[in-house]
């Protein structure tokens, strides 16, 4: 796999677990929530190796998200009852693995130029949900320069405020059902697809036995240090 496949499918992965805002006092949701993902400016022997689908499972502080090309899978599982981001590759069975801290996560945070969140008055239907529109501008600390990413959003999907400790964007009170986002040349854009409430096994968040579990860094250099 090449280091700028890498690299993009970490930016996807991560971008759920932490736009898992919702912050209402009502009965968490427990289900699954189905995205597609589509790219625009991607090399097409590039775009073949990319997962065109993505799958949400949460139940109560806990989520996971699946992203599975066939030949190789990537997933992130969210645990806000121990504060935990757990990142894992299966790549034709061989499982690498890597867990960061809530605390690791903000010393990494520390000193970074923070997103601003422009919310609209735009809306429109998402998968059965009435979506809103924010614009969240991050800027690039190597180049300086401005990327923009939308997010569709809706209130109307109550998640647990423990699932969303990892959650980098302040300011967007809901649940992202579309995220269209622009880095190196490539235009993705996730876009929910079905929303299902429903019973979740507790086992869809333990780490496979047989993966390997290393350091941030060791998984890094796996893939040439991609960041």
């Amino acid at each position: 796999m090449k280091k700028s496949t890498i690299v993009i499918l970490l930016a996807i992965i991560m971008s759920v677990p932490t736009l898992l805002l919702a912050q209402k006092k009502g009965k968490a949701f427990t289900g699954t929530i189905e995205y597609e993902l589509k790219y625009e400016g991607m090399d097409p022997a590039q775009e073949a190796q990319m997962p065109k689908a993505i799958t949400t499972i949460i139940k109560e502080n806990k989520s996971k998200t699946v992203l599975d090309a066939g030949m190789y899978a990537m997933n992130t599982i969210t645990d806000g009852d121990n504060e935990t981001l757990l990142i894992y590759l299966d790549i034709m069975g061989q499982k690498m693995a890597y867990r960061q801290t809530k605390a690791e996560i903000d010393k990494a945070q520390e000193g970074a130029i923070k997103p601003t969140v422009k919310l609209t008055d735009e809306t429109k239907q998402i998968a059965g949900y009435t979506a809103k529109k924010a614009e969240v501008t991050i800027i690039d600390e190597e180049t300086l320069e401005e990327n923009v990413t939308i997010i569709w959003y809706t209130d109307e999907i109550e998640i647990s405020p423990k699932a969303n400790f990892a959650n980098q964007h302040e300011g967007i009170d809901g649940f992202p059902l579309e995220t269209v986002s622009k880095g190196n040349d490539v235009t993705q854009t996730m876009t929910a697809t079905s929303v299902k409430k429903g019973k979740v096994k507790e086992t869809e968040f333990l780490l496979p036995s047989d993966a390997k579990e290393m350091t941030l860094e060791e998984f890094k250099e796996m893939f040439g240090g991609a960041e």
